[in-house]
């Protein structure tokens, strides 16, 4: 056990437990918001990538450490493709008021965000338990 790679674990592990908060916060409060979806949606961003560029950072530094990462970084790329997809769809509706087909793609794809994210959690958790 390397204490570098326990640290980076905890980075990485936080950054997805804040990731995660968001997207289920995004999937229960997104319908009762109503008159500042431009505002929503750039706070969303930032808090997104912020957290999300950490945690890919954080998994990049893990991956040259140890083996036991590499399932999930692969988690990681899947959950930014589906987070690309979702914060386009938000963005079509916040300028555009492309509003029903896109809603339905936004959150089935925040669905599936969290379902990557959680995995991922859980993922992380676990080998934390089996390594450490």
């Amino acid at each position: 056990m390397q204490q570098a790679t326990f640290v980076w674990s905890l980075i990485n592990i936080s950054c997805c437990c804040i990731v995660t908060t968001g997207i289920v916060d995004d999937l229960l409060t997104y319908p009762f918001i109503n008159d500042d979806k431009h505002e929503y949606l750039e706070r969303k961003t930032k808090a997104f990538f912020s957290f999300a560029l950490l945690e890919f950072v954080s998994s990049c530094v893990l991956l040259t450490l140890d083996d036991w990462t590499i399932l999930p970084f692969i988690l990681l790329g899947i959950g930014w493709f589906m987070s690309g997809i979702a914060l386009f769809n938000q963005y079509k509706i916040a300028y555009h008021s492309d509003t029903m087909e896109k809603e339905q793609a936004m959150f089935k794809s925040n669905i599936v965000r969290a379902v990557l994210w959680v995995g991922r959690f859980a993922c992380l958790i676990s080998f934390m338990i089996v390594y450490y």
